[in-house]
């Protein structure tokens, strides 16, 4: 057994967390490998092939990529009550957002609900594709915290600024969307405008989808790297990633100027504003909120190094 000499960072936390995942998966693979021994020889030998390629594919995705596919199944799980004809009234009313609803846990309901598999499936893409990314941005700013105080993973960080973003970009588009009502319904009382106002009320619907907060990711790491070249779909050459956002972003201006509606425009400007304003931020609000939460931080502090010197304490005596 071993102590450090000093408080430990968030580098060996980080490793220390890492080796406790890598044991966990290895015990789990000693169980299944026992389990499997009644089974005929190349049925367990498959399974137990199996289960080693998921796993290694689980511990190398990194700690972004695993919360990226933590999201994606919860995404999935949503979309899974959208296929369900007779859920589907449930659906609309819970994980979808409506202004008119007067419901507000919907703007993050709606933030994991997507009705087709398309839609599921760019986002799902495009969160896995950026999370690494976002991991190392929200590190680099665990680093530069001014308060010091260090943590053993900043997925925690990813997944409230990815709620977060969420949350903002739906309140954006739900804004806007209100402000449109409140226009409609000004101008419903006037004959000559009444026939254009109950066109623009029909086209107010609910909304869904994750793209603002994808949004917001995508935007954050364009600030940090604008230079990085990224491929994006139907473009047969890579470009800067900040010159790809810009182009989105003014497009989506353009698309509510024109007030296209295939889209919600509100919420992608919503999330791109957010990324914008966490990389101003510099994570110094997720600092804050450790501050005020020091107590606990240390408490766990503490267990991660007990835990860690335990586990030392086996692999010595093995």
């Amino acid at each position: 057994m071993w102590r450090l000499s000093h408080e430990p960072s968030s580098r060996e936390m980080f490793q220390a967390r890492m080796r406790i995942v890598r044991a966990k998966w290895q015990q789990r693979a000693d169980e299944l490998h026992e389990q499997l021994k009644s089974w005929p020889s190349v049925l367990g030998f498959h399974s137990n092939r199996l289960f080693v390629i998921l796993a290694n594919s689980w511990l190398w995705a990194g700690e972004g990529g695993r919360v990226a596919y933590g999201i994606t199944a919860i995404n999935a799980g949503v979309f899974l009550g959208w296929c369900i004809p007779r859920l589907r009234p449930f659906m609309s009313r819970h994980f979808t957002h409506n202004v008119l609803s007067g419901k507000a846990y919907t703007m993050l309901t709606s933030v994991f609900s997507h009705a087709s598999l398309m839609h599921l499936g760019f986002n799902s893409l495009a969160l896995i594709s950026f999370s690494s990314a976002a991991w190392w941005i929200l590190q680099d700013m665990q680093n530069r915290a001014p308060s010091g105080l260090q943590e053993a993973t900043p997925k925690w960080h990813f997944l409230a600024f990815y709620i977060a973003a969420g949350l903002a970009s739906s309140y954006v588009s739900h804004v806007a969307q209100a402000s449109r009502l409140r226009l409609v319904l000004r101008n419903i009382a006037k004959p000559e405008r009444a026939a254009a106002a109950l066109k623009a009320a029909a086209s107010i619907k609910p909304s869904l989808g994750a793209s603002g907060a994808i949004y917001a990711v995508v935007a954050l790491t364009a600030f940090y790297y604008p230079s990085t070249a990224v491929n994006i779909m139907f473009i047969p050459i890579a470009v800067p990633i900040g010159a790809a956002v810009s182009g989105m972003v003014a497009l989506d201006i353009l698309g509510v100027i024109r007030g296209w509606q295939m889209f919600d425009h509100w919420a992608h400007l919503g999330g791109a504003a957010f990324g914008a304003l966490a990389y101003w931020d510099g994570g110094r609000t997720w600092d804050w909120h450790k501050q005020m939460n020091k107590g606990k931080v240390e408490q766990r502090v503490k267990a991660a190094v007990e835990q860690m010197e335990q586990e030392n304490s086996k692999s010595t005596d093995a």
